[in-house]
């Protein structure tokens, strides 16, 4: 068994803040998310005093993981509200520009605000290799300049998957997507589909790739062996 720190997160509430850990044990994999609260009389699923169990992914241990610097953990856990019912705003802001994710959709902007309007600003400087669009009503759409084709090897996914035993995906139909410009991506109403509703297994695929998750996660969503834990109870 061996156990592996991943990441930390700090989302300024006072006194808790996030680990997420790696546990590899029996061909298995864990990925899991603690709320470490300093205060806290007990502790699920740790060893660790003051530590709730937020979240468990698990995969089969298939001897290698696909590694990208634009899809990480940190970006599972901390850039979707599916678990904590927040992102981490300030990492999203400049995430795409510091080559940690291909894109990130922002949407905490009021429509009139002035702190939309210097971030408009900002984006306006973006490197060449990055751009950006509206998103909604007040959001913004940053991606990376490119197909996922010319940032991720296709080919290779398809080995991950497959040697995970996910062998019912349209590779055509993904490569079909993985073709498109990330900027293609920069209007929800519009193909290929929308991040936030409900996908076909290949555009989990696509999507994962897009928001900068690990192909792990991607793995354990079709295999349904994520678990999310609520937070209130002891």
């Amino acid at each position: 068994m061996t156990k592996e720190f991943i990441c930390h997160a700090d989302y300024r509430r006072g006194s808790c803040v996030f680990d997420v850990e790696r546990e590899a044990y029996d061909g298995c994999v864990e990925i899991s998310l603690y709320r470490v609260n300093r205060s806290a009389r007990y502790a699920r699923g740790s060893s660790v005093p003051g530590r709730v169990l937020q979240a468990r992914v698990e995969y089969r241990d298939i001897g290698e993981e696909y590694e990208s610097p634009y899809l990480s953990w940190y970006n599972w856990f901390f850039c979707a509200k599916w678990v904590l019912g927040a992102t981490d705003d300030r990492y999203l802001c400049t995430a795409v520009q510091r080559g940690l994710k291909t894109a990130a959709i922002l949407l905490h902007f009021h429509p009139r605000s002035r702190q939309r309007q210097r971030y408009k600003r900002r984006l306006e400087r973006l490197p060449a290799s990055c751009g950006f669009t509206g998103y909604g009503d007040s959001g913004f759409y940053v991606y990376r300049r490119g197909s996922f084709d010319s940032i991720f090897d296709m080919e290779r996914l398809r080995h991950i998957y497959e040697a995970h035993g996910i062998d019912d995906l349209n590779w055509d139909r993904i490569r079909s997507m993985a073709r498109l410009d990330l900027s293609c991506f920069g209007d929800y109403r519009t193909e290929p589909f929308d991040p936030y509703c409900r996908l076909t297994r290949e555009q989990y695929v696509i999507n994962g790739l897009l928001l900068g998750y690990p192909v792990e996660s991607t793995v354990a969503l079709l295999n349904k062996t994520v678990t999310r834990y609520d937070p209130e109870e002891p």
